[in-house]
């Protein structure tokens, strides 16, 4: 559920992002710097440097789009009847607790939506639930993130391109 929650920004509201304001190379950019900084981007020493340069790059590109994703999950879990008030509390409250500044927040926010508490070891712990997971649960974190999806084509994603559009500057990117 952790992966499911955090993937939402990097597999597909953090592209669609990138999408809308600079077409496809927005979009191949950012799947870019995130999957280097899925394979390089660790902490050991034959990654240091050039690691280093894709995590911070990473960083800087999902800061809008994480927070953005976490207050359209909100919105979904308004649509679906998923506990939206404790998904707020639990973002504010536990998403900047993680080590990345950015996968707190969408993860926060499905912890406290379902009820549930992730955590890792020494590292955080995010939510107030129980940590059993149940198949109910899972049901929920897609329904939470195919609304999320939709919502975010919905609300920015078009919008963004059209405003864009009017304006002439999407089509020359």
């Amino acid at each position: 559920l952790e992966s499911i929650s955090e993937n939402i920004v990097d597999g597909i509201t953090g592209p669609l992002f990138y999408f809308s304001i600079f077409g496809l190379t927005g979009a191949f950019v950012y799947r870019t710097v995130n999957t280097a900084d899925s394979m390089i981007g660790y902490k050991t020493e034959i990654f240091r440097n050039i690691g280093w340069f894709a995590a911070n790059c990473d960083k800087v590109l999902n800061f809008i789009p994480s927070r953005l994703t976490s207050l359209v999950m909100v919105f979904s879990c308004i649509i679906l009847r998923e506990d939206w008030k404790n998904s707020i509390h639990i973002m504010k409250r536990d998403g900047p607790k993680t080590e990345s500044p950015n996968a707190g927040y969408p993860m926060a926010t499905l912890a406290g939506a379902l009820g549930i508490k992730f955590e890792k070891m020494e590292h955080y712990v995010l939510g107030d639930g129980n940590s059993e997971i149940t198949e109910r649960h899972f049901k929920s974190a897609i329904s939470i993130m195919k609304m999320t999806t939709i919502l975010f084509v919905l609300f920015f994603t078009i919008p963004m391109i059209l405003s864009l559009s009017y304006l002439g500057w999407w089509f020359n990117v």
